[in-house]
């Protein structure tokens, strides 16, 4: 595995705390916990291409 760059790694600090901020780190999962936490990372990955497209249109 490579080892993430530096912005790769403040990415995944952020991803990190936002998922202990909305409690979605446990010690066990359930299957049902697995599909939540994989609905949120949807949502946030939304998101992100909105923010990502909003950026783009803003610059051009």
């Amino acid at each position: 595995m490579n080892k993430l760059d530096t912005d790769q790694l403040q990415f995944v600090e952020i991803i990190a705390k936002l998922l202990n901020d909305h409690e979605l780190f446990k010690e066990e999962y359930s299957s049902d916990d697995f599909e939540r936490v994989v609905i949120w990372l949807k949502k946030l990955r939304a998101q992100i291409d909105i923010t990502i497209e909003t950026l783009g249109d803003n610059a051009s």
